[in-house]
Formats: C-alpha cells, structure tokens, sequence
C-alpha cells in the first residue's frame, strides 16, 4: 500500500496524533479556497508523490501571499518531480498538499520498514531528523536506532532473571478500530523455573 503525504496524516488525524491543519487540491482555484480557511498569511506548498527527496527537489515550498500560492500550485500540478528517489523520469503531481506553517522546535525521524529476510517489522528512530535521513544512515548509521517487531508477539520482550522464578500472570489485549471497535483479551500464565544455576525454563 503507497499513502500519499495527505492521506498519512489523515490516518493520523483519526487516531489523534496532532498534525498541522491542511486541504488538498487539484485546480489552482481550490488552492485560493484552501488558504482562505486555514489559519495564518503564509502557507506550505507540498507536491505529492510517493518518493522522498521532494523539498531538496522543488517540491515543497514555503509561500505567503495568495498570488505566488497560485502560482507555485499552478507550476506543481501537471508536472513530473525528480528526486533522487524517482529516476530520471521523475513521478506525476496529480495532488498538492497546502498547509499551515508552524515554529518548528525540533525534528525528529521515526518510520517503519518491512525487513524481508527476516520477516519482520524493523522500527528506525533517530534524533537526526529532517531532510538527509538518507546521508546520515550512509555517513553516520550509529545515530538510528533500530528494533525488530515480532508480527506474532509485538515489540515486547522479557528475558527472566533469577529472581523472577514463580508464577506470572500476563494479559494481552488486542484491539481493532479499523470499522468498529472491537477488543478481544486473553489471560494466561507463565511459570518460570530455574535450573543449572542461570537457564531459565518456561512451562
């Protein structure tokens, strides 16, 4: 599945993560529309596409008057944008995201990608966040971190220490909000015990 920028943070927006107000468009006459009703006298003018690298190609601009809105939304639509992640050929602009601006006090990374030799979910954060997510992997990859998610268990890991022999309760809880909230738990045990000093046993 490829989500535009647009309808990423319409997901967000659903599941009350904050995101900035915005409208997207497709005429150069909705971009007046758009930018009557958000907040503010300057507005972030976004092409979109499904490939990063839009902002050092042209395809995000800061505006803050209704003529040079029109007219960067007028030039972004109908076009093809090269990044450094399209190809030469560069990828059609159908959509133009138009936001409002904020003071931005710093930036973060976080994203999730599919890991395919191992099956697995890998979750990367870094305090580098921005623009050149690419070089800082390339050039400095200490500063990512990365977590392995278990499609089947979650994010969640236990290793049992000495003083954890006994009975454990557990309760996991599985909720989907997709169409109707539906919530479904499950509870259960674990017995840890130990033997040849440090190898625990889970029965």
């Amino acid at each position: 599945m490829n989500l535009h920028e647009y309808q990423s943070k319409h997901v967000f927006s659903q599941y009350g993560l904050p995101v900035p107000n915005n409208h997207v468009v497709t005429t150069s006459a909705d971009a007046l529309a758009a930018a009557s009703s958000l907040a503010g006298h300057s507005w972030v003018v976004k092409a979109q596409i499904h490939a990063g690298g839009r902002g050092k190609a042209g395809g995000v601009k800061l505006v803050d008057d209704v003529d040079t809105l029109t007219h960067t939304v007028g030039s972004m639509l109908g076009s093809r944008l090269v990044t450094i992640q399209t190809g030469e050929h560069g990828q059609p602009v159908n959509h133009v995201l138009i936001e409002e601006t904020c003071n931005i006090a710093r930036e973060l990374y976080l994203g999730a990608v599919i890991d395919r030799s191992s099956r697995r979910v890998v979750l990367m954060a870094s305090t580098e966040g921005g623009v050149d997510i690419e070089k800082v992997a390339a050039e400095t990859p200490e500063k990512i971190l990365k977590t392995t998610i278990n499609p089947m268990t979650g994010s969640v890991t236990w290793t049992p220490g000495n003083g954890d022999a006994g009975s454990h309760p557990f309760l996991v809880r599985v909720t989907d909000s997709a169409l109707e909230p539906l919530t479904a738990e499950q509870a259960f045990s674990v017995t840890i015990a130990f033997w040849a000093k440090t190898c625990p046993k889970l029965t």
